[in-house]
């Protein structure tokens, strides 16, 4: 403390170097890059350090991932929203937090989340906002797989509309080309009951397979929506069983596979009408199941809330399990109603899971 107050001193006089003012920045959430002075710097130090000392309690896991929900929600730029809410998520996935090290420990923030957490962690204050600036987002990001720095790439060389795409394909990969080529009908949303026809047979073909692997379409779909963006669906297997290559081997009408890898498979299957869906289909583990079902079931929004409860329990909660912290051992549960029940809540069924349910989801909550 007292040589961040003597920061402006040169080192031999008790004070700072400019790289040691730079890292004690780091660990402040302050970005040094801002303060080409050494002296501007060591002001924003000083009052960092102050703030801190008049903190009188640290933040949860859960009050930092909510304060990372709400910056998401005042962006406008879908990029930006979607990776506070990833970083939000990644929190609450994290251990408890007591330090700035376990902070920088929380793996695939970035660089802006994590200095916001780490500012918000030092001052317990939402951190003020940059100067807003109107972002531009290029129409091509609509097409799966195109993202600002391709599209960026693109619009120098003078493609800025989807037929111009359709006209450039050679300069695309083969997942950007296919989507960029069927990009209207990838992105309808797909009727309730089509998703049921399709699911039925997949799941018939899993049942085929083996007589201990079991599935369920989750997303939108078991939350009760007339449409859904893809087909999502969860397998598993009472004896840990993967059978996911076998499934999706056959299956007909696949005409696209974007990634398959030894738990996910991400394509499109073609139908007789020729109508193109996404179609993922995920493997977990029989452990896994309840809290992957619940995950994967959403919305975004209620799985936050779930696991700020879980929090508030001492207990973890992820797609991969439900974890006491005190003893550091996952909880085994068998249905999604005994693990509401562990959290001290009401059973929720699917269809009162999304975001505009806020209000009925916190009036639920029992104040000991």
């Amino acid at each position: 403390m007292e040589r961040i107050r003597n920061c402006v001193k040169s080192p031999s006089q008790g004070g700072l170097s400019r790289q040691e003012a730079n890292r004690i920045a780091e660990e402040y959430g302050i970005d040094y890059r801002r303060y080409p002075r050494k002296a501007d710097l060591c002001s924003a130090l000083l009052e960092a350090v102050t703030v801190r000392s008049e903190k009188k309690t640290i933040p949860t896991n859960a009050e930092i991932a909510s304060m990372l929900e709400k910056a998401a929600e005042e962006k406008d730029n879908p990029y930006a929203k979607r990776a506070l809410k990833e970083a939000a998520a990644r929190v609450l996935r994290a251990p408890p937090i007591t330090s700035v090290e376990d902070i920088k420990k929380i793996p695939g923030l970035g660089s802006g989340s994590l200095r916001r957490i780490i500012e918000y962690w030092n001052t317990g204050t939402i951190p003020a906002e940059e100067k807003k600036q109107e972002v531009k987002v290029s129409p091509l990001t609509e097409v799966k797989f195109i993202g600002p720095a391709t599209a960026a790439r693109l619009e120098e060389k003078g493609i800025t509309t989807l037929e111009e795409l359709k006209q450039n394909l050679h300069l695309l990969n083969r997942n950007q080309r296919y989507a960029a080529q069927h990009h209207e009908q990838l992105r309808q949303r797909i009727p309730r009951e089509k998703i049921t026809v399709i699911a039925d047979i997949i799941l018939g073909i899993l049942a085929s397979i083996s007589d201990t692997s079991t599935g369920e379409v989750v997303g939108s779909y078991r939350r009760g929506l007339p449409t859904s963006g893809d087909i999502d669906i969860l397998i598993t297997d009472s004896e840990n069983k993967n059978h996911l290559r076998e499934l999706v081997k056959n299956i007909d009408g696949i005409e696209h596979i974007f990634s398959f890898g030894p738990v996910k498979f991400q394509g499109v299957i073609l139908t007789d009408e020729g109508d193109r869906y996404g179609l993922d289909i995920r493997y977990v583990p029989y452990e896994s199941r309840i809290p992957a079902l619940l995950h994967a079931t959403g919305s975004d929004s209620f799985n936050v809330w779930l696991r700020e409860r879980a929090l508030e329990q001492g207990m973890s909660l992820s797609e991969h399990g439900l974890r006491d912290l005190e003893t550091n051992t996952i909880v085994k549960v068998d249905s999604e109603e005994e693990l509401f029940g562990i959290l001290g809540l009401p059973y929720i069924p699917p269809e009162l899971r999304g975001e505009e349910n806020l209000i009925y989801w916190n009036s639920l909550i029992v104040e000991e």
